[in-house]
């Protein structure tokens, strides 16, 4: 027998999430994380403006603002505007950056 997670409820995190450190995030909600690329690692803050649906591109959500969001993620996740560049963060290398 096959055992499966019931069905999730909008903004909250799945067990996989939970194990990984991973919280639920709402719109206007300030976040920090870092990325690495080319050996160099970038640490970014901004504010989250859209929560993308699990199994859904950031493209079907808003066609317009997210075109270059083409993919889906299996999981909730979020857009964020780091001082008016878009980005689409890994969700579970999300922190709350209250106050920075």
């Amino acid at each position: 027998m096959i055992e499966t997670d019931p069905p999730q409820r909008r903004g909250s995190s799945t067990a996989k999430d939970k194990a990984e450190g991973a919280t639920a995030f709402a719109v206007a909600a300030r976040v920090t994380w870092s990325s690495q690329a080319g050996g160099i690692v970038k640490h970014k803050t901004g504010e989250i403006i859209a929560v993308i649906p699990a199994g859904k591109s950031p493209k079907k959500v808003d066609k317009e603002r997210f075109k270059k969001f083409a993919s889906e993620r299996q999981h909730e996740s979020y857009i964020v505007d780091v001082d008016g560049e878009l980005y689409w963060p890994v969700v579970s290398q999300l922190r709350d950056a209250k106050g920075k």
